[in-house]
């Protein structure tokens, strides 16, 4: 039995590990897309409807995650991950 919860406590643990890091790579592609977003608008160009697509999931899927966490609505939560872009 010790060993069975030991092996459960490994598991559990490599798995928020895992989901960390894919948290981390999705923040530091929200981050990146919103930089070159920033560009874009000063050179009055636009995103291309892919990276656009791309930033919407990423902000909605982050967003998600942390109004889980904080308990509050996702709306609320994206516009928290904006202002800390900015």
């Amino acid at each position: 039995e010790p060993m069975r919860n030991a092996k459960r406590l490994a598991d559990y643990m490599l798995a928020q590990e895992v989901v960390l890091r894919d948290d981390q790579e999705l923040i530091g592609l929200i981050k990146a897309l919103y930089d070159y977003e920033q560009q874009q608008i000063s050179a009055r160009k636009k995103l291309s409807s892919g990276d656009e697509q791309s930033l919407r999931l990423a902000e909605k899927l982050i967003g998600q995650e942390i109004a889980l966490a904080l308990r509050i609505p996702p709306e609320q939560a994206t516009a928290r991950i904006k202002s800390l872009l900015e």
